[in-house]
Order: C-alpha cells, then structure tokens, then sequence
C-alpha cells in the first residue's frame, strides 16, 4: 500500500464516520419516536447502511494489518464502490427535492449522497487493483441489496415504517414495491457488470503499457 492509498483513505474514513455520527445525533434530536424506533429506522435506510460499509473499507485501508482484511480485497472494495454509486445515482435521480433540508443537514446530506460516493469511486480507480475482477462475482455481490429488501420488508411489516417511498409498502402494495425491489437489482447486477468490464479494460490496458 502507497503512502497516498493510506492517507486518502484516512481522510475518506474520517470524512465517513463524522458524516454518519453527526447525522445520527441530528436525526435523534428531530426523533417524533422513541430513541429505540428512531435507531431502527436510521439503520433502515440504504444511504446509511452502505455509507457505513465504505467507512469500514476506507478504516481498513488506514490501519495496518487490520483483522478485516477481506475489506481491502479488490472484489469487496468494487462491490462497495457500485453500491455508493447506487446511493448517489437513486439520491439525485429519484430523491433529491423531495425533502428541503437546510444547515448542517443540507451538508451531511451532500456529502453521504455526493461527496463520499465520487470519494468512493475515485479510490476505486486510481488505488484498487484490478486483477481479481471475475463476471461471476457480480451475482454473490448481489447479496447485500437483496438482504437489504428483505430487511425493508421485515421492518415495513413490523413497524410499518418504510424509508422510501419507491418501498412505501402501505401505498404502492407488496406487488408494486416488490417490483420496484427487482428493478433495483437488475440496476445493481447491470452497475457490477459495467465496473467489472471497466476494471478489466485497465487492467489489460496497464499491462499491455509495459
């Protein structure tokens, strides 16, 4: 690891907690339900769960022989990458106007939408390398979006609580919010075919330059 892998990912790592903690206790000062009910339904949205991955990927990049060094393997680091770029992508193409946020929540919103994301996947191209990239892991990184509908449904089901309205169970109906659910992973499967191609492209082009 370079000297300027490990310090990108200690300001990307450092930028990604603070985000998230700060979030959090402004999302528990605005709480209109119990502290538990409000934790349950932070943990729910999809922007906080993959933020928190790509706060993991980027402190296991910043500390040294950390025990979580499956994080910092090429496959997990390109599967993290695309879910960001899902959370971007969803954020600005679906979801951005429908709340006006002002302040601090303005900049936290930016930064777990925008910012952390393009970090993200600016990590990904210029430090990961690329050889390990194989068109069947696209399939295995499918398990994350999908345990994560699966905990949509659990919640929605529990506490009638849905954090977007694409899931909002309780106006679309389980057919509808199931289909919107499928499209995503055909989104998703479609975002780890094109990152696979494209990491492949350098990786032939980098060795085709020496």
């Amino acid at each position: 690891m370079t000297s300027n892998t490990k310090i990108y990912a200690i300001v990307a790592a450092f930028v990604g907690w603070a985000s998230l903690l700060l979030q959090l206790i402004l999302f528990l000062s605005d709480r209109t339900v119990t502290v538990a009910m409000a934790l349950l339904r932070f943990f729910t949205y999809f922007t906080i769960l993959t933020n928190l991955l790509a706060a993991l990927l980027f402190t296991a990049f910043a500390v040294p022989r950390t025990r979580a060094s499956w994080l910092t393997q090429p496959g997990t680091v390109t599967a993290v990458t695309a879910y960001m770029i899902v959370v971007a992508l969803v954020f600005n193409t679906l979801l951005r106007g429908l709340l006006q946020l002002t302040g601090l929540n303005s900049v936290l919103n930016e930064l777990l939408h925008v910012l952390l994301p393009m970090a993200t996947l600016l990590f990904w191209l210029l430090f990961v390398p690329k050889s390990g990239l194989r068109w069947r892991s696209a399939f295995s990184w499918l398990l994350y979006p999908f345990a994560y509908i699966l905990w949509v449904i659990l919640v929605g089901a529990l506490t009638r609580f849905y954090p977007y309205p694409f899931t909002d169970v309780t106006v679309l109906g389980y057919p509808r919010a199931l289909t919107n659910g499928l499209v995503i992973l055909v989104g998703f499967l479609a975002i780890f075919f094109l990152m696979i191609a494209v990491g492949r492209i350098r990786m032939n082009s980098s060795g085709s330059a020496h």
